[in-house]
């Protein structure tokens, strides 16, 4: 196993673990099949770096894309969980409410 970073400002700069048969982000495994992957080796014959098939490398690509939406998502499902809760403790007079000035100049 070895490590890639992609810099593609269009994806993040993110690191990808390469094993035999799997692609894996941050402990999760977006490709698990059996891609034609073709290494590079210097002259000592130790991997390098690793070629991989457009139509592979477009899914990957599709996969990043999806994966950073559903994490957007999700912070913003948590910041509105934040936003009730905060509501609620306001109406059970346990904090106090902020004018809209304040809250626009958090933002």
């Amino acid at each position: 196993m070895f490590t890639i970073i992609i810099l593609n400002p269009g994806i993040l700069n993110t690191s990808f673990v390469f094993s035999r048969n799997s692609l894996i982000l941050k402990g999760e495994t977006l490709i698990d099949n059996k891609m034609n992957l073709q290494y590079l080796t210097d002259k000592k014959g130790h991997k390098s770096a690793v070629q991989v098939p457009l139509k592979d490398w477009e899914q990957i690509q599709n996969d990043l894309n999806e994966l950073k939406r559903l994490r957007n998502k999700k912070l913003f499902l948590v910041e509105l969980a934040e936003a009730v809760e905060e509501m609620n403790r306001i109406k059970e007079g346990k904090i106090e409410a902020r004018t809209v000035e304040d809250f626009l100049n958090e933002l």
